[in-house]
This record gives C-alpha cells, structure tokens and sequence, in this order.
C-alpha cells in the first residue's frame, strides 16, 4: 500500500485516481481530528454538526486538488510531512468554515 507521501507525489504527478484513494484512506482521521478540533473548542457532542465536518474535509480535497493547478507538482511545505499539512489545510477550513481562530 503506498504511503500518504507517495500517493500525493502520484498525483501531482497526474495520477488523479491517487487523490481518491488519498481521500479514502483518510477520511475517517481527518473527520476525527476535526471533531478533537470540534470539541476542543467548546461544541457539545449533540451539537456536532455532521454536514460541517463533511464540507470541511471536501474542501480539503478541492484545496490540494487546485495546488495542482499552476505547474507546483508539490505540496507547499515539503518540510512537513504530508499528513501534516493535510490537517494544517482542514484546520485552516475550520477557521474559515465556522468562525474558529487560532490557537487550537
């Protein structure tokens, strides 16, 4: 199975089908990071809006799939690991989303 890194590198690489099994394999721990994020913040459990978590993570997608765009072929901060700026992107969305700032 390839690593996070290797899928990422594949798609900018133009492999598209490699942004979909991304999405896939970590659409469950990004939901649950966002909902550590969620709850961190103060929103009760009854109150997790589930639409938002989704349109947070979908957003992710559509922000590496436009840093494609323009010849990059890479993530912006190769310094950090793929993982950690895939959650960097969905707690940025969060911000914007649902009126969260920093710090987390």
């Amino acid at each position: 199975m390839p690593t996070i890194e290797e899928l990422l590198h594949a798609y900018y690489a133009g492999d598209d089908a490699a942004l979909n099994q991304l999405s896939a394999r970590l659409r469950r721990p990004l939901g649950r990071i966002a909902v550590v994020i969620l709850r961190s913040r103060g929103v009760a459990r009854g109150a997790l809006v589930e639409w938002d978590v989704h349109a947070c993570l979908v957003r992710v997608w559509v922000g590496v799939a436009l840093s494609r765009v323009g010849g990059r072929a890479r993530w912006v901060h190769e310094r950090w690991s793929a993982l950690r700026w895939l959650i960097g992107i969905l707690c940025e969305q969060m911000d914007w989303t649902m009126g969260f700032r920093e710090p987390y």
